[in-house]
């Protein structure tokens, strides 16, 4: 709540699902409302550069955003 005030009144409205994906990874999901509906995004944490770059994905994950500067947040709330 108190970060809301230092948006500027530029918002992101999400729900964040978590859940396990292996012993050590969990999927956070991303499910956006309003004007960035239907986008939906899947983020992986990592403990090292190794093993994220041996990851495999699930089939239902799509596109690899994590270097395209659209998809980060500060940018997806002015551009939105």
């Amino acid at each position: 709540a108190h970060l809301k005030e230092k948006s500027d009144g530029i918002c992101i409205r999400n729900c964040r699902y978590r859940f396990p994906f292996t012993d050590k990874l969990t999927i956070e999901l991303d499910v956006f409302h309003g004007d960035m509906e239907p986008l939906i995004i899947a983020e992986v944490e990592f403990a090292s550069i190794e093993e994220a770059n041996v990851f495999l994905p699930p089939d239902w994950f799509g596109q690899d955003v994590t270097m395209d500067r659209r998809y980060h947040n500060v940018n997806m709330a002015l551009y939105q």
